[in-house]
């Protein structure tokens, strides 16, 4: 575990696709559609960075956890504050690392360190040998309803369309102050750092965080709301997807959660 200095502080889950507009002939579908289980699934963030030694083992059990787990989704967020140690990860945005610090503020230790996790806005310190907090994350039944729509757009972009609906027969939760965030996300990324901790070493990630945007929840409500993603470059390797969430203002809870993977 690689804590940051106070020096350095001052500033998959079940899914339903549908598959619409395929042809006889096998043309390419015109958009997908995916709906949330009953069941919340467990949003695992992990901080990470490739300047961090202690890092790969959280890279591994988080795409494990992909690709063996459907309950669970993670996210892989890059910080920036170890970009100094002498490699400056291609993926490390500022915005994670205020992530990171507001996530930081309101748990028990106080601190702000890589690798991290994070299971539905709560610290998960021993993620190494203790599944409880992942398992109680995904025992539960969702309070709302989360669907959405991808269509491929002009230029290399796809329109996400997003839905939200309580679930019958479960309390209440106080949408107004909730809000929806979406991510571009990316599978398959391969880095070879040549300086820093993890010179000469081969890294492989998934559900890398690429981009992030937020809708009000309350609007989702009422009606279908609708963003757009500029795809990334991709090797042939390479696979985006889009991640959302439901989440409430102070980050404290995490009410459901929903995998979109590429599908065109």
């Amino acid at each position: 575990m690689k804590f940051l200095s106070r020096a350095h502080v001052c500033r998959y889950g079940w899914v339903l696709a549908s598959l619409l507009g395929l042809s006889s002939l096998g043309m390419a579908q015109t958009s997908c559609n995916y709906v949330s289980p009953d069941h919340k699934q467990a949003l695992l963030e992990l901080f990470t960075s490739d300047g961090c030694d202690s890092c790969p083992p959280a890279n591994a059990m988080a795409a494990r956890l992909l690709k063996e787990d459907k309950s669970v989704i993670p996210l892989s967020y890059h910080v920036t504050y170890w970009n100094y140690l002498g490699w400056p990860d291609t993926h490390s945005q500022p915005a994670f690392d205020e992530r990171q610090r507001t996530y930081a503020r309101l748990s028990p230790r106080g601190s702000v360190y890589t690798p991290a996790f994070f299971v539905n806005g709560q610290e998960w310190a021993d993620w190494s040998r203790n599944r409880g907090p992942l398992e109680r994350a995904k025992s539960t039944t969702a309070p709302v309803r989360l669907s959405l729509t991808l269509q491929p757009a002009s230029d290399g972009a796809v329109d996400v369309h997003v839905r939200l609906a309580p679930v019958a027969g479960q309390p209440a939760v106080a949408l107004d102050k909730a809000q929806i965030t979406l991510l571009l996300v990316q599978d398959g990324v391969v880095s070879r750092p040549t300086a820093g901790e993890l010179n000469g070493v081969t890294l492989q990630h998934e559900h890398v965080v690429l981009a992030t945007q937020q809708l009000d929840a309350q609007a989702a409500l009422q009606r279908a709301v609708s963003l757009r993603f500029d795809l990334p470059e991709s090797g042939p390797d390479e696979r985006w997807g889009v991640v959302a969430f439901v989440q409430s203002s102070d980050l404290r809870q995490v009410y459901q959660s929903l995998d979109a993977p590429q599908c065109f």
